[in-house]
């Protein structure tokens, strides 16, 4: 996994140089993703499943960004949050508040190669007062910042897939808009 994080520049161009302790088991329709798998925007279209080692007592944030939007050389729009679930207990998903709801990926034609980064963070305490990020909010979506200002220190765990655009992507886009 590490190997993946960086040789794709995840490690340190966005997540600094920090590893995390686990891998995110990231499955599409019971098909595991392995670090730095391409997956088309097909694919991916519906949410996937995701666990990591946890304590039932603490609580976790988890997150997917798109640090190549809308392009990788030229990243204007990026870091783009595809979800964002904050409050997890355990590795239960179901059990979280979600902040942003999931968009599967969605590269403009041309773009190249995105990566999508996935990331799970120990909480402190819990996350309140956060309202549901409209579409328009999710370019720029500072990260970094929203890891500081909740504390979140403690990278718990991470993977990544690449995906390209494919004839999906207009359909994505016309589903964001309705």
């Amino acid at each position: 996994m590490i190997e993946a994080l960086k040789k794709h520049s995840v490690i340190p161009d966005v997540i600094g140089p920090s590893e995390p302790k686990h891998l995110l088991k990231v499955s599409y329709g019971g098909t595991e993703l392995s670090p730095g798998d391409t997956l088309t925007p097909t694919f991916v279209q519906n949410s996937p499943s995701l666990s990591w080692p946890s304590n039932q007592d603490t609580l976790y944030t988890m997150m997917i960004i798109d640090p190549d939007a809308p392009s990788r050389s030229n990243p204007k729009n990026a870091p783009w949050l595809h979800w964002l679930v904050v409050n997890i207990k355990g590795s239960d998903i179901s059990t979280g508040n979600t902040v942003a709801f999931y968009v599967g990926s969605a590269p403009p034609e041309g773009s190249g190669l995105h990566r999508y980064i996935y990331l799970v963070y120990e909480q402190s305490k819990l996350i309140e007062g956060l309202d549901p990020l409209k579409i328009d909010q999710r370019p720029r979506w500072n990260y970094k910042g929203f890891l500081d200002a909740h504390q979140l220190k403690q990278l718990v765990a991470c993977n990544l897939h690449l995906s390209e655009y494919d004839d999906y992507v207009p359909i994505a886009y016309e589903k964001l808009r309705s």
